[in-house]
């Protein structure tokens, strides 16, 4: 689970890691079918970002998404490693720009 806190709310990503939100409640305990590995959770993700860049490299058309987001997304990821391994909170300013470290 990955968590971005700002001083207005919370963004939690994979909260819930399952493919459905289903469980079953037996005499036995509460279980879930989640998948084995982090590939089985997004393989669809996967699949269709692959499909969509190959098509895009190969036939010319438009990526479904922005180059702005993705370069926001990897700053983001980028922010999330170096907080995982410092221990630190990463700032942002009013503008999404970091502002420390």
């Amino acid at each position: 689970m990955s968590e971005v806190i700002g001083t207005k709310g919370e963004i939690v990503v994979n909260s819930h890691t399952a493919d459905s939100l289903v469980e079953m409640h037996e005499v036995g305990g509460v279980r879930r079918d989640l998948p084995a590995d982090y590939y089985g959770r997004f393989e669809h993700a996967f699949i269709t970002e692959a499909n969509e860049f190959t098509t895009t490299c190969l036939h010319g058309t438009e990526l479904p998404f922005g180059l702005r987001g993705a370069v926001k997304a990897v700053e983001i990821a980028v922010a999330l490693r170096d907080s995982f391994t410092t221990g630190q909170k990463i700032h942002f300013d009013e503008l999404g720009c970091r502002i420390n470290g």
